[in-house]
């Protein structure tokens, strides 16, 4: 759904279409940061490839409400670590720096480190990209197989 955003995958990259959730100001693209393929296990690229197929599944009709909360939390860890903060788009394997400015009943207190957190929420965005989380999208084999009725295996 690139033609949703204002200049399709050259749209820089941030939490549009909800722009009550923090912008992510790393002044790349939502091509860029897809096509970054997140040398060395990069949490933030990893996030955010996830997060951007999410924004995309709900743009196409998925149900956001699965995944609001852990879309809400990937915006803001994504722009807490950017370019701004962090020239070179990390998340730190040790501190919780990001997890300190959340309130103390957040999730995130239950982990060592924002990059633990992230991955966790990752993982999340992952299974309901991929369709293992109930109710959230089809996974693409899925689709094909329920609209073409083919058997893919």
């Amino acid at each position: 759904n690139w033609e949703v955003l204002p200049n399709g995958a050259d749209t820089y990259f941030g939490a549009y279409p909800n722009p009550a959730v923090q912008t992510i100001f790393s002044g790349l693209t939502y091509y860029e940061v897809l096509w970054d393929p997140g040398k060395g296990g990069n949490a933030f690229f990893k996030l955010g490839h996830q997060f951007i197929a999410a924004q995309l599944n709900i743009l196409n009709g998925a149900d956001p409400s699965l995944v609001s909360a852990w879309m809400d939390d990937a915006a803001s860890i994504l722009a807490y670590y950017d370019t701004g903060a962090n020239p070179d788009n990390t998340i730190p394997k040790r501190g919780d720096d990001w997890c300190q400015t959340q309130t103390s009943g957040h999730p995130c207190f239950g982990y060592n480190s924002d990059r633990q957190y992230a991955i966790y929420l990752n993982d999340m965005l992952t299974s309901y990209n991929e369709g293992t989380l109930p109710g959230g999208p089809l996974h693409c084999d899925d689709d094909a197989q329920s609209f073409y009725g083919l058997n893919v295996e």
